[in-house]
């Protein structure tokens, strides 16, 4: 359910990509902002929460190697806070920036 929801408007076409990834025409990956773990620990603690916690199910393109750089930043930053962390600029396509 996840996937499909962050999916949406496409794998590679997510309302965010980083900077290079929209630069960038090789390796893309779907990046999950908030990791699926995460969402669905919330969703098994919490059913009734569901509307709020799909709301964090939001996927941003990355690069090959950004994604690899996410994979690095500790399991307790979340969101994009990991972005951060990870020094990837994040675009917002929607708004042009």
């Amino acid at each position: 359910m996840i996937w499909k929801i962050t999916e949406a408007h496409g794998k590679y076409t997510t309302r965010y990509c980083s900077g290079a990834a929209r630069n960038d025409g090789g390796k893309l990956r779907h990046e999950h902002v908030t990791p699926r773990k995460v969402l669905i620990d919330r969703l098994l603690n919490n059913p009734s929460g569901v509307e709020r916690i799909l709301q964090d199910a939001i996927a941003c393109t990355v690069t090959a190697e950004e994604h690899s750089r996410l994979s690095g930043v500790r399991e307790e930053l979340c969101g994009w806070d990991r972005y951060s962390r990870a020094k990837i600029e994040v675009i917002d396509r929607a708004k042009g920036k």
